[in-house]
């Protein structure tokens, strides 16, 4: 789990807010892309991927390339 300075955030439209992908139910936030008949994976609202099976697999924090190479 994340500490509160290096947690990520995600903005969650949701109402009540979605769990973050490190917490316990991150599987219960809302899907945003649903895959899992075809593929086996689901894109969750807090940015984790929910597998078949109900497995959660949270994904790293994305960095901007561009900040990054100045």
């Amino acid at each position: 789990m994340h500490d509160a300075s290096t947690a990520p955030q995600h903005a969650c439209p949701h109402t009540p807010a979605c769990p973050p992908a490190d917490a316990r139910d991150a599987a219960a936030a809302r899907m945003v892309a649903n895959h899992l008949e075809d593929c086996g994976y689901a894109l969750l609202c807090n940015g984790a991927v929910l597998l078949e099976g109900d497995g959660v697999l949270e994904l790293p924090v994305q960095r901007d390339r561009a900040a990054a190479r100045t």
